[in-house]
């Protein structure tokens, strides 16, 4: 069984539009700000130490462009076996690639026929560009595999034969959820889990040396792809207000103002998981998250 921590090559000191809040394009010679986020030091110190746990070699994997060769080199020289880096048979920037095309993408090298096929991989919980969290669960679905995400420990439990992750998560209210994870499984860690190992002086002389292979992903398959990547931060649509009184004072005008945001108490409704979906979506709508025409996905 290969144990793999799945990397994402994010830059660590974005130039932030203050007016926008978009992110603006560093130049691609700037790879000094490139790296990984705490999230991801903490999901591959995690993957080695279920590797020596349970004796078995462990594959740093990452989709991304050439760059991201340097990022699975420092993961060897902590202790990696193996490095992947997966190639996208698509043009334009990586990191606009939806979370499913990751996944897939991932799946293709990790899967029991890919080249580098993994009974458990381990991810951080988000990273810093975009911090969406959702190529675990999709990379889980790709697999077949459980999953077990936003997790604040992990530690590998299990003689040979009966290996199994033990497993906490974080809840509301400050409560705690301890889960038994069986393997084939994909776990996402937060940064705390973990602090990544400093590689020793041999195999940082060495790191130049170190080998990374190639692969390429297949191309997309039809049907859902992901949300659409927008290069701008997120926010819900804007909508229309009623214009103010221009008698009233301007305390009474932005009273006005704030009521219209408010939406008063929340709302119990009983339906059917069909009636429900509509009733979600029509907040939506209502608040401007979706435009007034979107129907049912």
């Amino acid at each position: 069984m290969t144990i793999a921590a799945a990397l994402k090559l994010v830059d660590l000191r974005p130039d932030i539009d203050p007016l926008t809040g978009t992110v603006r394009l560093r130049h691609r010679r700037a790879t000094h700000t490139l790296g990984v986020s705490p999230a991801d030091m903490a999901a591959l110190e995690t993957a080695l130490r279920i590797g020596e746990a349970w004796g078995q070699e462990v594959v740093a994997v990452s989709v991304g462009p050439p760059e991201a060769a340097e990022i699975l080199r420092d993961a060897l020289s902590v202790g990696a076996t193996r490095a992947v880096r997966v190639e996208l048979p698509t043009a334009g920037p990586h990191g606009s690639a939806g979370s499913s095309t990751v996944a897939a993408a991932l799946a293709s090298v990790l899967k029991p026929a890919g080249p580098a096929p993994a009974g458990v991989v381990v991810c951080g919980n988000a990273s810093t560009d975009r911090g969406s969290g959702a190529v675990p669960a999709f990379l889980a679905d790709e697999l077949g595999a459980a999953q077990a995400l936003g997790l604040v420990s992990l530690e590998a439990r299990g003689p040979d034969g009966s290996r199994e992750l033990r497993a906490v998560r974080r809840l509301d209210g400050g409560r705690r959820e301890v889960l038994r994870v069986p393997t084939p499984a994909v776990v996402s860690v937060e940064a705390g889990v973990a602090r990544l190992r400093r590689a020793p002086l041999e195999a940082m002389l060495e790191r130049g040396s170190l080998s990374v292979e190639t692969a390429l992903a297949p191309a997309p398959r039809d049907g859902f792809s992901g949300f659409p990547q927008r290069p701008g931060p997120f926010r819900p649509r804007p909508r229309a207000l009623p214009a103010p009184d221009p008698a009233a004072s301007a305390r009474q005008r932005a009273l006005a103002l704030v009521s219209v945001t408010m939406r008063g108490a929340p709302r119990i409704v009983t339906a059917t998981p069909e009636e429900a979906a509509e009733e979600l979506l029509a907040y939506l709508r209502e608040t401007g998250h979706l435009p007034p025409d979107t129907g049912r996905r």
